[in-house]
């Protein structure tokens, strides 16, 4: 605890600190204002932007600096609250929005605002020491071993002799700073940003302020964590116009929208996070194409999101189900037509294609229908055999807001050469041709009939078997589409058909995502004969010979024929 102490208790000081301070700051020393220094009763001020992108100047003042007892105690928390002075136009207090906000006493900085306390009377916030901020920088260094900036300095000197410590200026910045060649400013501490999950046709991010630039670019802000306290990140740091700071009933917010692409966010700890200005990240393109056949519309949409595995998955189904609602204005019944491509680098090595296609009727629509593109992106995301790293995401999708299923009516054999009826089940020898009927009724349509031709293999085993007839994704008919004598006659028919399917680990990746799409697609009627007499090897199905036929409605419930196979 006492080395603990200790370190805290270092006097850091800046490294060549030249970055931009509001535009009435006067010149002041460089060095930082540590926890041990702070006492109650100081006064200073804080910076962040309202409206526009005009940084503003609040007054505070310091209650107390709090004990390291709390959920995170490497650092002490510093309390602060507003006092009785000049405060900017549209100042409703603090609020959520401005995470990072940075703090000064005394001319000096002692660090960001993290949280804030809403139901309080006073306006009181907490504040993230600066020195705890650092620490980020440092894990982004050792986490970086091979990267020679690993040997650079960023915000603080480390292990410099006492007596070689000197204090540097921070320069005044000019009252009209130098435009972009965009037309925007430079960014400056205070300055509104916004950390992002997700931006285009599916936007999410987080929004909060610039607590330090260092003369490298590289930055500090919001004050706590936006990821999660992901850790090592690669996500993109946006400048935001803010259209309005409001006052709410349970919370003070901000209307904004994000603008440009500004740097790249390395690290995200409960301190804050860490990144560099001018970095661009490599972002995962989810293209996403909708047919609305019932209109006769055709919508596209591009979200760019995080190409992180511990996210992407959530990130890229949120940015499909948006765009299903957005451009369908749909979450109900409906029947959709949906494929999907994903394309990836395993290792990278070469580039490789995974995708599917099915159809599905169901309520709420935009969550069924990427069942099984999210159980794709887990795949990837969670696998055990190389790092995958994706390149796109490619949707297409045919929507109708109809019904497009059909139920299985009956199902019987019209003709073979040896069939005798034993008891309850159909007696037949193995190299029979069979002749199959099925009628399928279309949900208000008339009925189909549909033939099939079955031989009975030579090297089929002697015995019980079943002949079973099904949709592809084996689907049950829903509750208020049968009786409920139709699902015990279901259950019945069912019971010795089960399939035995393999409980080996998959053997690679591409074994691993095979398995996902297992189930045939839902619009496929699957004849299938399997063997019920002779128990399979550990890891192996039933013996089973199967047809199947491509319908272009959504196929539910099934029917069986029991029988016997003999020589």
């Amino acid at each position: 605890m006492r080395s603990f102490l200790f370190v805290i208790a270092i006097f850091f000081i800046l490294t060549n600190p030249m970055f931009s301070q509001d535009s009435d700051s006067v010149s002041f020393g460089s060095d930082i204002l540590t926890t041990s220094e702070i006492r109650p009763g100081m006064k200073g001020y804080g910076l962040t932007t309202l409206k526009g992108n005009e940084i503003v100047r609040y007054p505070i003042e310091v209650i107390s600096v709090m004990g390291n007892r709390g959920t995170y105690p490497h650092f002490r928390s510093i309390l602060i609250r507003l006092y009785d002075g000049e405060f900017p136009p549209d100042w409703v207090g603090f609020q959520r929005d401005m995470a990072g906000s940075p703090i000064y006493v005394n001319g000096r900085l002692i660090g960001a605002v993290s949280s804030f306390y809403d139901w309080s009377m006073q306006e009181i916030a907490q504040v993230r020491p600066i020195e705890e901020m650092q620490m980020i920088s440092e894990r982004h260094r050792n986490h970086n071993e091979n990267d020679q900036s690993s040997r650079r300095k960023t915000l603080f000197e480390n292990n410099i002799p006492e007596t070689e410590k000197l204090p540097i200026d921070i320069p005044r910045q000019d009252e009209n700073p130098i435009p972009q060649p965009d037309g925007t400013r430079s960014l400056s501490p205070g300055d509104a940003v916004a950390a992002i999950w997700s931006i285009g046709d599916y936007t999410r991010y987080e929004k909060g302020n610039i607590t330090y630039i260092s003369d490298d670019n590289e930055f500090f802000a919001f004050g706590k964590s936006v990821f999660n306290r992901a850790g090592s990140i690669n996500a993109p740091l946006v400048r935001i116009d803010i259209l309005n700071t409001m006052e709410g009933i349970n919370r003070n917010f901000q209307v904004a929208n994000p603008d440009l692409i500004v740097g790249t966010i390395y690290q995200d700890r409960s301190a804050g996070v860490f990144g560099k200005l001018g970095d661009i990240p490599k972002l995962l393109p989810v293209e996403i194409t909708i047919h609305d056949i019932a209109y006769g519309r055709n919508h596209k949409t591009l979200s760019m999101v995080l190409n992180d595995e511990r996210f992407y998955p959530e990130l890229v189904i949120s940015a499909v189900s948006h765009s299903i609602r957005k451009q369908l204005n749909v979450s109900w019944e409906g029947t959709i037509d949906i494929e999907y491509k994903i394309t990836y680098q395993v290792d990278s090595g070469s580039q490789k294609v995974f995708g599917s296609r099915d159809m599905f009727f169901q309520e709420n629509i935009p969550t069924h229908a990427v069942a099984d593109l999210e159980k794709a992106l887990f795949s990837l995301a969670d696998n055990d055999f190389g790092k995958v790293e994706l390149q796109s995401v490619e949707v297409e999708l045919f929507w109708v807001p109809l019904r497009e299923t059909g139920r299985i009516e009956s199902f019987e054999i019209v003709d073979s050469k040896s069939l005798k009826i034993e008891e309850d089940r159909y007696i037949l020898k193995t190299g029979d041709l069979l002749k199959l009927k099925a009628k399928i009724r279309p949900f208000k349509r008339e009925i189909i009939e549909l033939e099939f031709e079955l031989e009975i293999d030579e090297l089929f085993p002697k015995g019980d078997a079943v002949i079973q007839i099904r949709g592809g994704s084996n689907l049950l008919p829903r509750t208020h589409d049968v009786t409920e004598e139709h699902f015990k006659e279901i259950e019945e028919k069912t019971k010795n058909s089960v399939k035995i399917l393999s409980p080996e680990p998959p053997a690679g990746l591409e074994d691993l995502l095979s398995s996902i799409i297992q189930d045939d697609p839902s619009n496929q009627l699957i004849v299938e004969l399997i063997s019920t007499e002779t128990t399979p090897a550990k890891g192996v199905e039933r013996y089973n010979q199967i047809i199947k036929s491509e319908l272009e409605f959504v196929i539910y419930s099934f029917d069986s024929i029991l029988v016997r196979i003999i020589d």
